[in-house]
């Protein structure tokens, strides 16, 4: 009928309340010409004072003037008076006030963390009442914000394509209402190129389809910045993040030293038996899983069984494992480090190793220098010669 289209119930083409089992009824109503839950679209003019306003839902109508047949008569009383409900909605240009990090800096956790908290507070006052995050690593700040702002806390993947309400403790008593979220915030760590945000932005705006949805990242490029909304902080590539630069497509290309890297590095002597135990149960760190890994230590030879034994036992497939070669090392940070980095250099030309992550700052400097390649290293929050990154 020519009335649905100035029905605010109208959606998509089809009325919100007539569902498929309701059939008979939608055909009655076309033949008579006469809607018993016609309802108008607000006039503009009326409720131009609501256009900014964080209560105003994206069908038109008040999120505080919704129970009773006299809602909208209610409310129109309330903006004559001076609706006391009046409030702005702050703007979302904030990226340009955007930290800049240097490029090189290696992404830590309690950074991650911290970064988000920040962008939490600044974000507080547009009051959402849910987070998207995009699976996964975008659900580490989604679920720091969610728990921060009190809302419920929800997943999408690029992958399965799929929103998944992913449910709340007694404290907030949601039970997956998602369909009444009109204010959400989708949130990823970072952003690179851009296509990935533009299928998960889709995927939420069909499954959300009565939301506003604000794009953020806590971390995007310069070329990528205008695709967000808001973000914390400026990150230029390469992106060497610690939540997942142990697994991602590069690492066939790396060499990784052992201890202060993949495990725990040990506070005791080479020639004690605290340092055996130590191979032998040392806590985890990085653990590369998605390929097989190229690994230059100066652990010496003698433990070599051992540290394949722990490597298998934490499902970490070894391509080469090279160690320091006599059975005991009395050698300085210095030499170590030219050793390391003469390794590296053969590595270079005849396996295409591109990078190393070193877990010493002095030797990780002098390993840079001297093999000329990037070097990761963690404890320094820094990727020495970055400039040398896939080239």
């Amino acid at each position: 009928m020519l009335e649905c289209e100035r029905c605010r119930l109208l959606r998509n083409g089809r009325c919100e309340l007539l569902q498929p089992q309701r059939f008979a009824e939608w055909l009655r109503i076309q033949d008579t010409g006469k809607c018993p839950y016609f309802m108008p679209q607000p006039d503009p003019h009326t409720y131009a004072a609501c256009t900014d306003c964080v209560n105003l839902l994206p069908n038109g109508r008040c999120r505080k003037f919704l129970a009773g047949c006299d809602a909208e008569q209610r409310r129109q009383s309330a903006l004559r008076l001076g609706c006391r409900y009046r409030s702005v909605r702050p703007s979302l240009s904030l990226h340009v006030d955007a930290v800049q990090i240097k490029q090189g800096t290696f992404i830590t956790l309690q950074r991650l963390t911290e970064d988000t908290l920040r962008l939490g507070r600044i974000l507080a006052p547009y009051r959402f009442d849910g987070v998207v995050g995009v699976a996964r690593s975008g659900l580490i700040p989604a679920s720091i914000l969610a728990a921060v702002w009190h809302v419920p806390l929800l997943s999408v993947s690029p992958v399965s394509q799929h929103i998944t309400a992913l449910g709340s403790g007694y404290r907030l008593g949601d039970h997956g209402k998602t369909a009444q979220l009109t204010n959400v915030l989708l949130v990823d760590d970072t952003i690179c190129g851009g296509n990935t945000s533009s299928r998960v932005l889709a995927l939420v705006a069909t499954a959300l389809p009565n939301a506003r949805i604000v794009f953020a990242a806590i971390y995007a490029t310069p070329e990528t910045i205008d695709r967000v909304d808001v973000c914390a902080a400026v990150l230029p590539k390469p992106h060497v993040l610690e939540w997942n630069f142990a697994n991602t497509y590069f690492v066939q290309w790396g060499a990784f030293d052992f201890d202060g890297v993949l495990c725990v590095d040990p506070n005791c002597a080479d020639d004690t038996p605290e340092y055996q135990r130590h191979i032998a149960s040392a806590e985890a760190l990085y653990l590369p899983r998605k390929h097989p890994i190229t690994i230059v230590s100066a652990r010496c030879e003698q433990n070599r069984d051992a540290s394949m034994q722990w490597l298998h036992l934490h499902e970490v497939n070894v391509r080469r494992l090279i160690l320091w070669p006599e059975s005991s090392r009395r050698a300085s940070t210095t030499d170590i480090a030219n050793w390391k980095a003469n390794i590296l250099r053969q590595l270079k030309a005849s396996d295409d190793i591109r990078f190393y992550v070193e877990s010493d700052p002095i030797q990780a400097q002098i390993i840079a220098e001297r093999a000329n390649m990037p070097v990761v290293c963690p404890a320094a929050e820094l990727v020495f010669n970055v400039q040398q990154w896939m080239c």
